[in-house]
């Protein structure tokens, strides 16, 4: 039996990533998903400067994927969608700080 576990919101990345033995120090991501909440944690921890030098360091087949799910989920409107938008808008640029 599978669950569905999203983050509820942006304030509690920190311990939905632990609950998800996902180190943000060093992270070892098992797939796509685990790499799309971790940027969701970047995205709203750093500035885009530091979000993008943090997505350098990940598995970039993993962020592709993890882009790619981002695209998908901010079109739904649950409770990861803003989320999943800061991530894109952050990649692509789209924020300015």
């Amino acid at each position: 039996e599978y669950t569905l576990v999203e983050p509820a919101d942006a304030s509690k990345l920190d311990s939905f990533l632990k609950s998800r033995g996902i180190d943000v120090a060093e992270p070892k991501l098992r797939n796509s998903v685990d790499c799309l909440h971790l940027l969701e944690y970047y995205a709203y921890k750093n500035p885009r400067s530091r979000f993008v030098e943090k997505v350098a360091e990940l598995d970039e087949a993993l962020v592709e994927e993890a882009i790619t799910l981002a695209k998908i989920i901010r079109t739904v409107g649950d409770t990861e969608a803003g989320l999943a938008d800061s991530v894109v808008r952050k990649y692509y640029g789209e924020v300015i700080e």
